[in-house]
């Protein structure tokens, strides 16, 4: 499984951004899908406004590591226990099958920078690293 650094954090994890310079808020948007039974899963797009970017590019980097790790956690010791959890991550989430893996977490990153567990934005070179409002359905850590 590979791993995240400063180097390819960009590949995993969407990036919103950067505002311009001197403004001290940005805006981020997430796809949030919900059940509802007389519409099947319905699609929504929220914006959340971001003022606190808190994070160098380093620290950053640390935390997407911590967030990451707080997915639930599902054992998976074979190549089909590892296929299950790619389907579960589907059911939950309402949106694709687990798709990117890294650092012993698989989630689901949909093709649009809206649609992922986590995204980032960037203002005045300093990172906010926000979590989909139905982060803990996106995807697992799995342990062996």
């Amino acid at each position: 499984m590979n791993t995240l650094t400063i180097d390819n954090w960009k590949e995993y994890i969407p990036f919103q951004g950067p505002s311009d310079q001197g403004i001290d808020k940005t805006i981020v948007y997430f796809v949030v899908a919900s059940n509802n039974p007389e519409t099947k899963i319905q699609l929504s797009i929220i914006k959340q406004e971001v003022t606190d970017h808190p994070y160098t590019e380093d620290e950053l980097v640390t935390a997407i590591k911590e967030t990451l790790a707080t997915f639930p956690k599902m054992i998976c010791t074979t190549d089909i226990q590892l296929e299950k959890v790619k389907v579960e991550i589907a059911r939950q989430s309402k949106r694709g099958m687990g798709n990117t893996e890294c650092d012993n977490a698989i989630w689901y990153k949909g093709t649009s920078v809206y649609d992922s567990p986590l995204t980032v934005s960037s203002c005045n070179d300093k990172y906010a690293l926000l979590k989909n409002p139905n982060f803990e359905t996106y995807g697992f850590v799995v342990k062996e």
